[in-house]
């Protein structure tokens, strides 16, 4: 199985716990988020003709993402805009992958169904992001905010090296 993973969109409501303490000054502060992940890779391959082999996988796993690190705050009255970056762990919670490649020869087709491969229990990576955010009464505040994250994937060996980049676009309150 060599393949690539087509690029997956996804649009969830998530609920996410953040701290944001201590303030190292007035604009740095600290971040830890944790949040809960549901997701499903999937890739459709054909190769040749005569002899055509089709090749699904579909990887499903659920999540629980831990990213840590710095906010910066630049000054500002009533929209503050922000750069944050760090760290990110997450945790698979469950996974489970389908590998379903059929063989075609002389209108005869062959039909194999198995695990593709295990996953690995956990990713690390590293993620950066930008926002904007406003005070809407005392210390509850909107947010928005485009977020990257690179990880070294669900799974490594001599044939497949899985990197996962995410791209997030969050929006939510703060207080």
């Amino acid at each position: 199985m060599t393949s690539d993973f087509d690029q997956s969109f996804s649009l969830f409501p998530s609920l996410m716990f953040n701290v944001s303490s201590p303030r190292v000054n007035e604009r740095i502060s600290i971040q830890a988020s944790i949040f809960y992940l549901s997701t499903t890779y999937s890739s459709y391959t054909v190769r040749g003709t005569t002899l055509a082999t089709r090749s699904d996988v579909i990887i499903d796993i659920k999540q629980l993402k831990i990213p840590v690190g710095v906010q910066y705050e630049f000054p500002a009255k009533k929209l503050v805009p922000y750069v944050n970056f760090g760290l990110s762990s997450t945790i698979h919670l469950s996974a489970s992958t389908e590998w379903i490649k059929e063989v075609e020869y002389n209108k005869i087709v062959r039909t194999t169904e198995r695990s593709a491969f295990e996953v690995e229990s956990h990713q690390v990576g590293y993620w950066g992001g930008v926002g904007v955010k406003r005070t809407i009464y005392g210390s509850l505040q909107a947010f928005i905010e485009v977020k990257y994250e690179i990880t070294d994937g669900i799974y490594q060996d001599a044939y497949l090296n899985s990197k996962v980049n995410n791209l997030a676009f969050l929006i939510g309150i703060n207080f």
